[in-house]
C-alpha cells in the first residue's frame, strides 16, 4: 500500500470514530463543502466583513450587540436581539455550502461560560473560512471549523441572514 492510501484510510478511521460530547460528529471544512468566499460576496456582504474587522468590542457577554454595531456601521438595518433569539428566529441553516458572508452563526448555549449556557453565542461569517465575534470584551477572527467545533458541543450551530435581510442580493 502506498503512503497516500494509508493516510486516507487512517483519516477516514479518525473521522468515523470522532464524535462530540453529545454524539455529534465534528465539523470539517473541505473543498467539497466550503462556504462562500469573500471574493464572491456582494458589495453589502463585503461592507459587513470590512466593518467586522474595524468595530471595537461591545463588552463582556455582548456578542449580539457587537453584531448590531457592525451592521449599523455597514449601513444595514438591524434591531436589538440576543444571541439565543438570533439562533431561534434567524438561523435555520446547517449545511456549510449555504453559509454566506455576513450571515450570523449562532448557538443557543455553550459550556464555556455560565452566561454562555444561558445566552448562547453568535458571530459573523466574514468569508474565507473565518468567523468574527466578540468574546470576553475582545473582537477576534477564528477559523470557522474551530469555532463550530468549540461552540457546537452542547447544541448544533446554525446560520442565517440576520433580520431576514439577504445581503447577497444587495449592493
Amino acid at each position: 500500500m502506498d503512503a497516500e492510501r494509508i493516510r486516507r484510510i487512517n483519516q477516514a478511521a479518525i473521522e468515523a470514530s470522532a464524535t462530540w460530547t453529545y454524539g455529534r460528529r465534528p465539523y470539517h471544512v473541505s473543498a467539497e463543502n466550503r462556504p462562500q468566499r469573500l471574493c464572491d460576496a456582494s458589495p453589502a456582504q463585503r461592507r459587513v466583513a470590512y466593518w467586522a474587522a474595524r468595530t471595537t468590542a461591545s463588552g463582556v457577554n455582548l456578542c449580539a450587540q457587537w453584531i448590531e454595531r457592525v451592521y449599523a456601521a455597514a449601513g444595514v438595518w438591524y434591531c436589538t436581539v440576543d444571541a439565543e433569539k438570533i439562533y431561534e428566529w434567524y438561523c435555520p441553516l446547517t449545511e456549510l455550502p449555504d453559509l454566506k458572508v455576513g450571515m450570523a452563526v449562532a448557538v443557543p448555549s455553550h459550556p464555556h461560560s455560565m452566561s454562555g449556557r444561558v445566552l448562547g453565542h453568535v458571530g459573523l461569517y466574514v468569508g474565507d473560512d473565518l468567523i468574527a465575534d466578540c468574546m470576553g470584551a475582545k473582537v477576534r477572527h477564528a477559523p470557522l471549523e474551530a469555532w463550530l467545533n468549540v461552540y457546537g458541543t452542547m447544541s448544533e450551530p446554525r446560520w442565517g441572514w440576520l433580520f431576514s435581510v439577504d445581503l447577497s442580493t444587495c449592493s
